[in-house]
This record gives C-alpha cells, structure tokens and sequence, in this order.
C-alpha cells in the first residue's frame, strides 16, 4: 500500500466520521427539542394537579352529603 493510498484511506475513514457526527449532532438536537417539551408538560401537569388538590382540600369543609344518600 502506497502512501497515497494509505491518505486516501485516511481520507475516507475521516470523511464517514464527520458525517457520522453530524448525523448524530442532529439526532440529538431533536432528542433536547422532545426532552424540552415533555418537560414544559410535566411542569404544566403538576402544576395543575396541585390546583386540583388545593381546590379539593378547600372544598373539604363544606359540609355536603355524598351523592349516595
């Protein structure tokens, strides 16, 4: 194997690795997009659990007969 070729095969090798990391680049900054959003959810959902239960514990002393009776 000549030196030329040996460059040459260096070259190749690097070639696929650069695309390899920008492939991978990609992939990741769409996996931080999701990774975001499902967090702007979770905070959301919590935030409305704990008015719900805030609302249920204020409405605790009303003094109501369950529906069954």
């Amino acid at each position: 194997m000549t030196t030329e070729e040996r460059l040459i095969n260096i070259e190749t090798k690097l070639a696929f690795q650069e695309q390899t990391v920008n492939e991978m680049s990609d992939i990741i900054y769409q996996q931080q997009k999701k990774i975001d959003f499902l967090i702007r959810n979770n905070e959301f959902l919590v935030s409305h659990v704990q008015k719900l239960v805030d609302q249920s514990k204020s409405a605790e002393g009303i003094d109501e007969r369950p529906p069954h009776y």
